[in-house]
């Protein structure tokens, strides 16, 4: 039974780093499977990570996961009511990384990592073999700009 646990994303730059590591362990099957929450800041309420955390994790932790084979399960928005948490696999997050990764193929962190579209990019990003660029307004750490996002 594969377990699942959390990973804290922190906003800004330091939310990319704090994601890299258990992710690629989570897609290599050698570590859990995880769960990208963002932390309370002055942009994301204790209520909404609350909500994602619920959406995230069984009710009952001694509860397996559907299949070993989960690495991630990430927490839709909850725009269309309450969160649900998405079971990802390994090789379902990877699959399109040779079609998507070109040659010197650079990626840019610049939405929400506990998101779908921000998370996706720290997957192709290791895909890459290079690590991907944080903008400094990455989950709200600060307002975000097109000059910040130019530079």
């Amino acid at each position: 039974m594969r377990p699942l646990t959390s990973v804290l994303v922190p906003p800004g730059p330091a939310g990319l780093t704090a994601l890299l590591d258990p992710l690629h362990m989570a897609l290599r099957g050698v570590g859990p499977a995880i769960t990208p929450l963002p932390m309370v800041s002055s942009t994301i309420s204790t209520e909404y990570v609350d909500r994602l955390r619920a959406a995230s994790f069984p009710d009952d932790l001694s509860q397996p996961l559907e299949s070993d084979e989960v690495a991630v399960v990430l927490a839709t928005s909850g725009s269309m009511g309450q969160p649900k948490g998405v079971l990802l696999t390994a090789a379902g997050l990877t699959a399109l990384d040779s079609v998507v990764n070109g040659v010197n193929a650079q990626w840019i962190a610049a939405l929400p990592l506990h998101s779908m579209g921000g998370f996706n990019v720290a997957v192709r990003a290791l895909a890459s073999g290079r690590d991907p660029i944080a903008v400094a307004s990455l989950g709200g750490a600060q307002p975000f700009t097109s000059a910040v996002f130019a530079d």
